[in-house]
């Protein structure tokens, strides 16, 4: 069954969003140009996007800024001119086999590419490998779904980089504002071949380890839906819900950033909105 692979924060300069997450209490790994990799000839060039990671026990946060202005960068129709979270990459058990149904859905994924980012933290170092396809923005106006194999998880999956201050421990879910939930909902139900079941006032597509969670933009903190990403666009990826293992020690990463919590229906919450663009849900492990 698809799990949830990571999320990705993007934002006009990368070390402006590294620096907020670390002042939160996390540890993301030094920036590394993001590479296209040929298959056949193991040829690789830059795609014009530099990334660093925040890694989890089995997901991480990933962190970019894109220098490309070229239309067709596979990130230019979300890009924004502040941070926020527009990236959703699912990890299917079969890659070949989920193109092939959403192809045979009308979906029109991307033929499969190749991509690369040097590792040079922990005790391996090397060439971290993936493969990945995703939807074109016409169907994914929100942000940019894609689905992922990791070709190297022993090269990111590293213990070195994988212990946070604030004791953060993975990604339970994206969190979905939208103005008419039960559509987004089947949606993504249709995207993921899940059914949504109610939860609280959300409605929750439970993945194989993460979850995608929908709910009224009334339903979260005031203003967290933020403005639409795109013309006619009636959802928006505002936050994501996070695992911890210690609440003295979240608690304590929050006071020395100056950051409070507040309780919404999706859980306990850190008004993160003017320096990620995203609410963080704390949830303990």
């Amino acid at each position: 069954m698809t799990t949830l692979d990571h999320l990705g924060f993007t934002g006009p300069r990368l070390e402006v969003l590294r620096d907020e997450f670390r002042a939160l209490g996390f540890s993301p790994t030094s920036p590394e140009p993001l590479l296209a990799r040929a298959v056949d000839s193991g040829e690789v060039r830059s795609l014009g996007q530099t990334s660093c990671h925040i890694v989890l026990q089995h997901s991480y946060i990933e962190l970019s800024s894109v220098a490309s202005e070229d239309p067709a960068h596979h990130l230019a129709p979300w890009q924004p001119r502040r941070s926020g979270i527009k990236i959703l990459a699912l990890a299917p058990p079969d890659l070949q086999a989920e193109h092939a149904r959403l192809q045979r859905m009308g979906l029109h994924p991307t033929p499969l590419a190749f991509a690369a980012r040097d590792i040079g933290y922990g005790d391996h170092h090397g060439q971290a490998r993936f493969s990945w396809f995703m939807l074109p923005a016409k169907e994914s106006p929100a942000g940019l779904v894609c689905w992922v194999r990791n070709e190297c998880p022993e090269l990111v999956y590293q213990s070195a980089v994988m212990h946070h201050a604030n004791s953060a421990m993975d990604v339970d879910a994206l969190l979905l504002a939208s103005d008419d939930p039960a559509a987004t909902a089947q949606h993504y139900a249709r995207l993921l071949a899940i059914e949504p079941q109610p939860a609280g006032k959300a409605l929750r597509l439970a993945l194989a380890r993460g979850a995608i969670e929908i709910y009224g933009a009334g339903d979260l903190p005031a203003g967290s839906a933020g403005p639409r990403p795109a013309d006619g666009c009636d959802e928006r990826l505002a936050g994501l819900a996070l695992r911890f293992g210690s609440r003295t020690h979240m608690l304590s990463a929050l006071a020395a950033s100056g950051l409070g919590t507040i309780e919404c229906a999706a859980g306990l919450g850190v008004d993160c909105r003017a320096r990620l663009g995203a609410w963080i849900i704390l949830r303990s492990g």
